[in-house]
Formats: structure tokens, C-alpha cells, sequence
């Protein structure tokens, strides 16, 4: 039998790049395989073609050997600040996902956060026990926000040094 499950992690960074630059970077679904040690492709679904609230798409995520693909849908999304998408199951919130971008005085401070709060199936259970789980979670945010920060601030840099 299935059973609630819920435990929730995440990671932030300072950015050296305008919150509108990061948040231009991080909406966009098609480039999460850039960042993300787990995403490997989205597709859209339902017709959506780009992000905004309501939207859908497939993720496909592989770790290791294991693939599986999961829907998305954007439940929040507030430029340039503020996204949420959540993995779905069963039509079921299975996991959220938010980024949050604050502006700094040298550019930006971008969290990224996760919650299970859905029900997890044996399976699940089996192959993704939340000792080992959420430690990985963790550690994917880190390496999303580390690839996010190289790309924000080299685009932010490409961008400066371009004549007028």
C-alpha cells in the first residue's frame, strides 16, 4: 500500500547576473537538461509551447541506469521572481519544485527547493528510499544552481562587453 510521504530540501547561490537574466534562464523548461543532473528532455504536452502558468510538458530524468518520465505542470509563476512546477502521479502532486530569484546589489540570490508531498509507491520506495533520496535532491539542486550560475554570468558577461 502507498503511504503520504513528505520531506523537502533545497539549495541557494548568489548569482553575479540581473534577476531578469536568471529568471530568463531558468523558465525556460527546454533548457533545464542544461542545468539539472536528472532531467535529460522535456516535451510539451496539452499544446502548451512555452512556460507559463498552467502549462504542461513530459520530463524524462535519468540517474545511472534508471529512467523514468514524469508530467509537469507550472502551478506558480510570478516573473521575474518566483516559479513552481510540480511533478505529477496519478493527476497528484508528487513532487514540487520552485526557484525563487531575489535581486541583489551584485546581481541576484537564486534559492531552488524541493517537497515530496505525494504518495510514494513501493516501488518508489524500493529504488528511491528518502535516506538516500533527499540527500540526492539536495545535491542536484546544488549542481542545477552551480551550472545556472556559470551560464547566467557568462551570458551576463558576453552581454556587457557587447558594443552598442
Amino acid at each position: 500500500m502507498e503511504r503520504p510521504h513528505s520531506y523537502q530540501g533545497g539549495w541557494a547561490t548568489d548569482i553575479a547576473a540581473p534577476a531578469e537574466l536568471v529568471w530568463s534562464l531558468v523558465s525556460d523548461p527546454e533548457r533545464m537538461p542544461e542545468w539539472s543532473p536528472e532531467v535529460q528532455a522535456i516535451e510539451w504536452l496539452d499544446g502548451a509551447t512555452e512556460a507559463a502558468k498552467g502549462a504542461s510538458f513530459m520530463g524524462r530524468n535519468r540517474i545511472g541506469v534508471l529512467r523514468w518520465s514524469m508530467r509537469v505542470t507550472i502551478i506558480e509563476w510570478e516573473p521575474p521572481r518566483h516559479l513552481v512546477f510540480a511533478t505529477k502521479r496519478r493527476g497528484s502532486d508528487q513532487t514540487r519544485w520552485s526557484f525563487d530569484i531575489e535581486p541583489t546589489g551584485a546581481g541576484s540570490h537564486v534559492t531552488e527547493r524541493f517537497e515530496v508531498v505525494g504518495r510514494i509507491a513501493p516501488r518508489g520506495r524500493i529504488l528511491f528510499p528518502e535516506r538516500r533520496r533527499r540527500p540526492q535532491l539536495v545535491e542536484g539542486c546544488r549542481v542545477t544552481l552551480s551550472r545556472l550560475k556559470l551560464a547566467a554570468e557568462a551570458t551576463h558577461a558576453a552581454s556587457a562587453t557587447r558594443p552598442n
